[in-house]
């Protein structure tokens, strides 16, 4: 008998005495069930108290909950309120699921309700080329896998089309990411998002996003996926200096990428929208905004701009370190590019959609990217990918080859699960805000019931001092200084209120 027949019946016991009336599930106290268990079934994993990867995640915690919130007080804060920004939010001591006991973990969590606004995530593990500052880089692309992929993807989809976690409610949005999914071959973009509408409730306006590049996308592919029913395209352009692009491993100049986005764009069925990055190597002011100015004269209905973070371990880096690529700009020149950036868009009437998207016509809506961020469910198929179902985090194996049998043997993927706390969804939705550039203290107070605004004064009072934001009648506004160190001001707020316990 194995593990999971073992614990079946009792566990799934545990998991109705613990379900509310709204389909909420405590789960702190189930991954304590788990535990307690695991103590008969598996005394050498349960002898701990804690698993490394939680001791190391605690670890982090603490050290992030100890950083001082308060931004340094200058004239220009956009330079000097932080020394560096940071690029993910608080762990908040979360809890991991024992590995194992993730393949009956999975099982149980597709089997719980939906409870607020959902999306899709799709990763598609492909690059033609890897770009050197990428780290989510996982296989080159052959021709022959992408029937193999886009076949076992499907299969994945189908072992959850008929449980409570896909079935609950409605779908807002839908996104192909990746890797690089218009590197698919057409037919198979086109079986992928067919499938995602047959198996799971789509709301009549969800936005279904495929991200990919210029390159390699050919009339062929984008009629499929237009046909399909994908009603918006996410390009990564980067840059549209051509020396800054061939230097990362981009292959298209400045006029295919013109040329292929005024194409795209006049099939007129979906939102085109492109990513520009600012602080790549040998980038400066100037180069940042002639992409900006060229985006404005192209039909697109939208860009994003995000800051380079150099990660440990990537390509990148490692070039720099070797003095293979010039340095890219410090956080102060960064600072300045955005600034510049922002003041540029608004000046070529592009809407403020959160910190880093701006919307040119009112068809861009960055649906995915604010869910993303907030408290949604989001289901995740694919190797690599990532989902989340009332707050509990899960991450698929990122090894090709070990997603692909797994998922031919008929089992699910899942190779890690994580707890959050029991106010997750408090931090959550003030996340969220912030990324928008605001804080909305009086809904968030209705919301959790909660003294939120009284709990945070001291920290809201430092960074108005600060130049970061503008508070008044119960509303937050970030400055322009504040919109651009938010990911900073997210972690360190809730870790202040984590700290002070909340």
């Amino acid at each position: 008998m194995d593990l999971k027949q073992i614990i079946t019946l009792p566990f799934d016991a545990i998991v109705k005495k613990h379900t509310d009336e709204n389909g909420e599930v405590d789960f702190n106290a189930l991954i304590d069930g788990f535990k307690i268990m695991g103590k008969a079934i598996m005394p050498k994993v349960a002898k701990e108290k804690m698993m490394p990867m939680e001791k190391m995640m605690q670890k982090m915690a603490e050290n992030e909950s100890s950083l001082d919130y308060r931004a340094a007080i200058s004239d220009n804060p956009i330079e000097d309120a932080f020394e560096q920004k940071t690029q993910s939010h608080i762990s908040s001591s979360m809890k991991v699921v024992p590995p194992p006991f993730v393949p009956y973990a999975i099982d149980v969590l597709s089997n719980v309700k939906r409870t607020t606004k959902s999306a899709i995530y799709i990763n598609v593990p492909f690059c033609q080329t890897r770009c050197a500052f990428c780290m989510f880089y996982i296989s080159a692309y052959k021709k022959e896998e992408s029937k193999r992929y886009t076949d076992n993807l499907i299969k994945e989809m189908r072992m959850w089309e008929k449980t409570k976690a896909a079935q609950s409610g409605p779908i807002h949005a839908v996104y192909l990411g990746g890797g690089t999914p218009t590197a698919l071959e057409a037919e198979d973009l086109y079986r992928i998002i067919s499938t995602v509408k047959e198996c799971f409730p789509l709301a009549n306006d969800c936005e279904i996003t495929v991200e990919g590049r210029v390159s390699y996308f050919s009339d062929e592919k984008i009629e499929a996926c237009l046909r399909a029913g994908a009603n918006r395209f996410s390009l990564g352009v980067q840059s549209f200096d051509t020396e800054v692009r061939q230097r990362l491993g981009r292959i298209s100049t400045q006029e295919e990428l013109i040329s292929s986005l005024v194409h795209l764009s006049s099939y007129d069925e979906a939102a085109v929208i492109i990513d520009l990055m600012f602080g790549l190597p040998g980038q400066d002011e100037k180069s940042v905004l002639d992409s900006i100015k060229i985006a404005s004269e192209l039909p697109i209905d939208g860009a994003d701009l995000y800051q380079l973070i150099l990660l440990e371990g990537s390509p990148l880096e490692k070039l720099i370190k070797a003095g293979k690529m010039p340095l890219a700009y410090n956080s102060k020149g960064r600072a300045r590019m955005y600034k510049a950036g922002c003041e540029l868009f608004a000046k070529k009437n592009f809407r403020e959609l959160s910190v880093s998207h701006f919307a040119k016509t009112f068809r861009e809506r960055n649906l995915y990217n604010v869910l993303a961020k907030s408290d949604a469910d989001v289901l995740a198929f694919g190797p690599g990918s990532g989902g989340k179902i009332q707050g509990v985090s899960y991450m698929n194996s990122r090894d090709y080859k070990e997603w692909s049998s797994l998922i031919e043997s008929g089992k699910k993927s899942t190779k890690m699960m994580f707890v959050p706390k029991k106010n997750w969804r408090v931090f959550k939705v003030l996340g969220e805000q912030m990324e928008l550039g605001f804080i909305d203290w009086n809904v968030l107070e209705k919301r959790f019931s909660l003294p939120l605004y009284e709990k945070s004064k001291e920290v809201i009072t430092q960074w108005e001092s600060a130049g970061l934001l503008n508070t008044e009648d119960g509303f937050s506004r970030f400055t322009i200084a504040g919109r651009f160190w938010a990911v900073n001001m997210v972690n360190l707020l809730t870790g202040y209120l984590d700290k002070n316990g909340l």
